[in-house]
Order: C-alpha cells, then structure tokens, then sequence
C-alpha cells in the first residue's frame, strides 16, 4: 500500500560499517536495534524477507501458499519461494514454522 512510507532500503544503500549489527526485527531484535540507536550507535537492521505493512498479509490459503517456502534434510525436497513469508522447517524429529518479514 503506498499511504505507508517503506523504511527498509535496498542492500546496496548499506554502509561499510556499523557499530551494532541486529539480525532480526522480532520483538527482542528490535528493542535492542531501538535501545542502540538511542545510545547514538550507528546500527544495521536486518530482517529476511520483504517489508509488509498491514493490508499487505495473504488473506486467503492460495495466497499465503504462493508464499510457502520447505527446507528438509533432503535438499532434493525443498521448494517454494526462496524469501516467502512462511518458512516450514521440517526436520527428522520436529519441524518449525517461522515468518520472515
């Protein structure tokens, strides 16, 4: 939706360095990016996937499989869209579902 300003920027926009890298914007990612900002530390966000603002979401099963991604053990197994929204990890004893975005 464009009434949302985006706030990632594209990869090549990086800097060559930051004082604080966080790997994922989840609750504990982002108050820790937040807390480092504020202490005046240069600091890099990253987060796999694409920025979603709300209205952006699947809202049907047919549209959130189009963002399905599968990693087994079995690499000849694995399938769907490589930076999807929804990532099913299967493994030999458990599996995970996790988000990304």
């Amino acid at each position: 939706m464009d009434e949302f300003p985006r706030i990632s920027l594209p990869v090549y926009l990086m800097k060559p360095h930051y004082d604080v890298v966080v790997i994922g914007s989840g609750y504990g990612g982002s108050i820790a990016a937040s807390r480092m900002s504020r202490a005046g530390k240069r600091v890099a966000l990253l987060e796999r996937g694409k920025e979603r603002w709300p209205g952006e979401f699947p809202k049907h099963s047919p549209d959130a499989l189009k963002e399905l991604q599968v990693s087994s053990p079995d690499k000849n197994k694995n399938f769907g869209k490589r930076n999807g929204l929804y990532h099913f990890y299967i493994g030999e004893d458990q599996g995970v579902v996790c988000g990304c975005g």
